[in-house]
């Protein structure tokens, strides 16, 4: 199988006493779903930063869809980012002033590029958007707009999908729905997926289960 993702000896440091990631390798196969789980301050968000390209490692390689993307310059950056990953942020980060169609089609929209209606169509549909699509952010519950801030992800047609604790501002239940639609869209689209969570249940609906602590892989 296609390892879409391979990271060597990834290191960062913010400075000599505090080592966010310590020297981790490992590799994740195209389509696959990788749960990354561990305590607060052992370093999950900051290596899905650095896989997402919103910071640069201090040491060591990530190769994404076999290119060494670890020192790209501010702009390839954040054209592979805008071009290549879909992010989900725990916040949702939806424009207030924006409907939710708009919402959802913005990643194409400020590189002016063609929204696909049929992708839209059974993106929306797959997300149970339909009727939501007029409104505005305000208009929606937390588990609504959680599922708009999926679609945008998957807008661009990603080759990678990255959440940071997407359940992290719902309840049990819209939690755990909120999980089964990112890997339902996935499985349909062909989507590889990692996702950060603090819950080892939601973390066993992957195909594979990272453990970090004290930034490193145990």
């Amino acid at each position: 199988m296609n390892k879409l993702i391979q990271v060597e000896n990834l290191t960062k440091k913010y400075d000599e006493k505090t080592i966010a990631v310590k020297d981790i390798s490992f590799s994740v196969d195209e389509g696959s779903v990788v749960a990354i789980i561990g305590r607060s301050g052992s370093g999950k968000s900051t290596l899905l930063q650095m896989l997402g390209l919103l910071d640069y490692p201090t040491e060591g390689v990530i190769h994404l869809d076999h290119q060494d993307v670890s020192h790209f310059n501010d702009v390839k950056r954040a054209l592979y980012r805008r071009t290549k990953i879909g992010i989900i942020y725990q916040n949702f980060n939806l424009l207030p002033e924006y409907s939710i169609k708009d919402n959802i089609c913005l990643p194409l929209l400020l590189d002016k590029k063609k929204v696909d209606m049929n992708y839209f169509n059974e993106l929306v549909n797959l997300l149970g958007l339909n009727e939501l699509l007029a409104k505005q952010p305000y208009q929606l519950s937390g588990g609504e707009q959680q599922r708009v801030a999926i679609a945008r992800a998957f807008i661009i047609k990603p080759m990678l999908i990255l959440a940071d604790e997407p359940t992290g501002n719902l309840d049990k239940i819209n939690g755990d729905k909120v999980i089964e639609l990112i890997l339902n869209t996935a499985k349909v689209f062909n989507t590889t997926v990692i996702y950060v969570t603090h819950d080892i249940v939601l973390a066993k609906c992957a195909d594979v289960v990272m453990e970090m602590s004290d930034g490193q892989l145990i």
